[in-house]
Parts: structure tokens; sequence; C-alpha cells
């Protein structure tokens, strides 16, 4: 019999890039033995990506099922697609963000990692292309993601914007994204932590490919400094959940120590260092304010923010 695989894409009032991404699910290729289906869950109130989900009912390979959840948030909406793809009784769920597009073997090469390296997860490339009007600093740097290692690499974590995960492991172990984290982000990191905490391996796949074309509201210094935030930010947050506040605060004074005195040393290039640099370099202390923040008890909401349309 077939195995069942569920494509899982979340979305929020992003309607032009959601009909993109799943306009590049129409070549895409699937393993003989598997049936897949593409699961899309709406988390907005007023329901935009429902028309686009019409749009596409007839032109995937594979069926397409709406969603609509209601409460607000990227981890509802996460687990809902969790619950839908557990009730068909597929092996895998395959998430990709609702601004990408992903290559016609992207499947295909997740699975084949799966079973070639005994994983629990997959983490894929994700490949982003700028602005055309951009500054020139950006271009210098790679403010949004690196290459990922040698396919059949372990890695620490994941991202939703390109993973496969074994359904039968989370249900096993009892794991799901975690509603603390459903407004600032790092539900999902945190969900692949508690993969390798339980056992779980979780490895590297560099043909498994999502692109990703960067907004003009993402091309900014004032975007890459608040993302550092938001990474200090979640960083003792998931430090908070899993190990308590006495556990947080070592993290806050080792790991700020170290990127202050990173930061320091840094600086000392300035007046040989480009802009790119520079940047970079302020990263640190914003990432210092984010952990700051989370340890003082205070919320942060990034998912408040729409990127894109």
């Amino acid at each position: 019999m077939a195995q069942k695989i569920a494509i899982a894409i979340a979305t929020f009032r992003r309607s032009e890039m959601l009909s993109k991404a799943l306009a590049s699910l129409e070549k895409l290729q699937l393993p003989a033995e598997y049936k897949a289906a593409c699961f899309l869950c709406d988390n907005d109130p007023d329901k935009s990506a429902e028309a686009i989900f019409q749009n596409f009912a007839n032109k995937l390979p594979f069926p397409i099922k709406y969603f609509h959840e209601k409460d607000r948030g990227i981890v509802p909406a996460r687990n809902r697609l969790l619950n839908e793809a557990n009730k068909i009784g597929a092996t895998y769920l395959a998430f990709f963000d609702d601004d990408e597009q992903v290559h016609p073997d992207w499947l295909k090469n997740l699975i084949a990692t799966a079973r070639n390296y005994q994983a629990e997860a997959v983490s894929g490339q994700v490949c982003y292309s700028l602005p055309e009007n951009c500054p020139t600093w950006l271009k210098k740097k790679n403010f949004y993601g690196g290459e990922r290692p040698k396919t059949g690499t372990f890695v620490k974590s994941a991202s939703t914007n390109n993973v496969l995960i074994n359904l039968d492991f989370l249900k096993k172990h009892d794991l799901r994204f975690n509603m603390i984290f459903s407004m600032s982000g790092g539900s999902d990191s945190f969900l692949f932590r508690e993969v390798r905490k339980n056992g779980g391996a979780i490895i590297s796949c560099r043909e498994a490919i999502a692109f990703e074309s960067v907004p003009e509201s993402r091309a900014t210094e004032e975007w890459i400094l608040n993302r550092a935030f938001k990474n200090g930010y979640t960083e003792i947050k998931r430090s908070l959940v899993r190990r308590g506040r006495i556990h947080a605060i070592s993290v806050l004074i080792g790991y700020g120590l170290w990127l202050q005195l990173c930061n320091l040393f840094g600086r000392l290039r300035y007046p040989f260092a480009d802009y790119s640099y520079k940047v970079f370099n302020r990263r640190r202390l914003k990432k210092i304010k984010g952990m700051l923040h989370a340890i003082n008890g205070k919320d942060y909401e990034e998912y408040r923010t729409i990127h894109g349309s």
C-alpha cells in the first residue's frame, strides 16, 4: 500500500506569494510508492486564501485541501496542519512557507534522504534572491541563511520553511508546536530540538531546494537587526521553557558576554570595513537586547507584521 505524505503550507494574507507557492507544486515529482496531498491552512479571519485554494483545486497533480484556523498565530496554524495530516494517516509531513517556491524534485529528495539516513526530520536548502533595488551592502554578506551542510550531515535543528517530519515519531513522543511561541516565532526550532532530545535524527539535504524572493520590507537594515533581536529573544525563551530561569540566566550571561566581546573586537575593524560588516556586527548587540527582553518576561510578537503580499 502506498504511503501518504502531506505537504503543508500555513498562510496569512499573502495571496500573491501563495499563488506562486502553489503554482510551484504543479510540476512536483513524487516517488512511485507515495501518495501526496497539499494542506493549506489559512490563519486570516477574512479567509483571504480561500479564493487562491479554489483557483488551484484542479491544477495540482494531487488533492489540495483548505482549512481555516480561527485562532491567531503561527502555532495554531502549524498544529492544525499536524492534526489534519494525522487524520489521513500520513507518514510524513513536508512544510514550506507561503512566500517560497519549491523545485520539482524537492519532495523526492527529502524522502530519499529520510529513507537513506533513517532520519526523523530532513532539513532542506532555501535559496534567497534579493530585490533588484536593494542596497549594495546587502549583497556583500549573507543575512538570510547560508548553504546547508552536505547531504547526510546531522544538524541541530530545522525550520518549517523547508522540512520533512516523520509523524509517527512526533506521535510516539507526543510532540507538537509549543503555543508559547505562537506570536514570537521560534516554535519550529524548539520542536526540532525536542526531536533531538528524544533521540531523533535531523539530517541535512542540499538537493531539496526551496526558493524565496526577499520582499523589499525585509531588504533593510531595520529588518535585519529586528531579526537578530527576535533570535536572541527566542534563544532565551527556549531556555526558559526547557530548563528554567536559572539555566536561561546562565545562557544570557555566557552567550551574551561572548556576543559583546565579538562586537567589541569587530568594532576595531570599522575604519577598514564596509557597511555590510558594520550591520553584521551590530546584530550581535541587537541579539543581546532580545535576550534581555525575554529574561525580563516581556512579550515580542514578530508575527503581527506581514511581509510581502
